[in-house]
């Protein structure tokens, strides 16, 4: 379990003491759909938060600290690389964060220092209306950069059960949950902190599924909620676990840098190979999971470990990591376990759950599900308004980014391993 009063590190982190916001307990406000009934404040950060790209080089991570207040990295060579997309190019480990911040939810006449050691950006201004929004910066030497906000998404989002029946090596799929047929999938959950239950047309965090899981593959996609005056742990906090043994960390820290509490983390054990986290509310996460059982032994023994592999929107950021104990937590009850959406208080939905029973990466490559993505459907097709269901009704989905620009389809996976600090959490 995650501590419910911690001071905020996500923001200490990204701006320095001058731009902390004050200790947050439970209770501060998760912000989900519909938007339109957001204060116009948070309504306006979270269309200026997100990530922005110029085709000269260079990417950045806006991140809402606040209702008027931002935190900013710059990004040598574009954006992290997802498969299929673009605006890739940053090499995983350099960046530049920004000193100071402003304050004004627009940033016109406000200033980013972004020191460097060669010589360092300036972030001048934004301007536009609405999720469209341009990001003025120029280099202390006097390179100017226009960056536009983009809107991406897992190369894997909405790849569905019944499409995964046709991957080779996927035969025996389980679908455990599907906003289609959500009513009935129920019956395929139990209560453990709360009931099973809707919300948003998903899955509430919270309980866990009646089958128990060995060796597997596993797609899972869940929403965070928007929630800019707080951060750390209380910010839109929940977790996966594995086998009710190893929880895979679900939490808001687009543009930090990967620590062991955070997303793609195996909590306590393993941080990520690279941060590949999107912006909250701009689009659903993706994990897609290898995990292969302990063989042999008890908890704690190295030999016989269970080992995960997952790729997070698409990237590696677990390669057959060994797990010899579980993280705090989790079920001390050898042998298969439950899949567990832990509730940690935080506003977090989870949609198109489903499993492939003694899948490997051996048996079921990634590869593989990358292209059952190309082969069986088309990612960045719109559906008319009247074939929407839940986020996708409000606009959450879709193959263009805020300029109107289609997002194409290329790019490699990277595989780089930042030095990052441990943050324990309290059971």
């Amino acid at each position: 379990m995650k501590s419910s009063f911690q001071i905020n590190r996500t923001v200490s982190f990204l701006l320095g003491a001058a731009f902390c916001a004050p200790l947050q307990i439970w209770g501060q406000a998760d912000y989900m759909p519909p938007m339109s009934g957001w204060p116009a404040a948070i309504q306006t950060a979270w269309q200026t938060q997100g990530e922005y790209y110029s085709p000269q080089g260079l990417g950045a991570w806006l991140i809402s600290t606040g209702a008027t207040n931002y935190g900013l990295v710059i990004l040598p060579g574009g954006l992290l690389t997802l498969p299929n997309q673009s605006y890739g190019g940053w090499n995983g480990t350099t960046r530049y964060q920004g000193a100071t911040g402003p304050a004004a939810g627009t940033l016109n006449g406000k200033i980013f220092n972004v020191s460097t050691s060669t010589g360092g950006f300036v972030a001048d201004s934004i301007t536009g209306i609405g999720e469209a929004r341009s990001l003025y910066v120029h280099t202390t030497t006097g390179t100017p950069y226009i960056l536009q906000r983009v809107k991406r998404r897992s190369p894997t989002l909405g790849l569905s059960y019944s499409q995964a029946r046709t991957i080779p090596g996927a035969s025996g799929v389980v679908s455990y949950w599907d906003s289609a047929t959500g009513t009935a999938d129920l019956s395929k959950w139990q209560a453990k902190d709360n009931a099973p239950s809707v919300k948003y047309n998903y899955l509430y965090r919270g309980s866990q599924t009646v089958a128990t899981f060995g060796t597997h593959f596993l797609h899972i996609e869940f929403l965070s909620c928007f929630n800019p005056t707080t951060g750390g742990q209380n910010r839109a906090n929940s977790g996966i676990y594995l086998q009710n043994h190893y929880e895979l960390q679900v939490l808001d820290n687009f543009g930090l840098s990967g620590a062991i509490d955070e997303f793609g983390a195996i909590y306590a054990l393993r941080a990520p190979i690279v941060n590949a986290e999107l912006p909250p509310q701009v689009t659903l996460q993706t994990y897609d999971i290898y995990l292969v059982t302990r063989s042999s032994g008890v908890f704690g023994d190295v030999a016989g470990a269970a080992t995960v592999t997952i790729y997070a929107n698409g990237v590696l950021v677990q390669n057959a990591t060994s797990m010899a104990n579980i993280t705090p937590a989790g079920s001390t009850t050898p042998g298969p376990g439950t899949l567990y959406l832990q509730n940690h208080n935080n506003e977090v939905v989870y949609n198109n759950i489903w499993a492939v029973p003694n899948a490997t990466e051996a048996s079921l490559p990634y590869s593989s599900i990358l292209s059952a993505v190309t082969a069986v459907k088309n990612p960045f097709h719109i559906h008319p308004f009247s074939r929407r269901r839940g986020l996708k009704a409000l606009g959450f989905d879709g193959g263009y980014d805020l300029t109107g620009r289609q997002i194409r389809r290329h790019g490699s996976v990277l595989s780089i391993q930042p030095v990052v600090p441990f943050h324990p959490k309290q059971p």
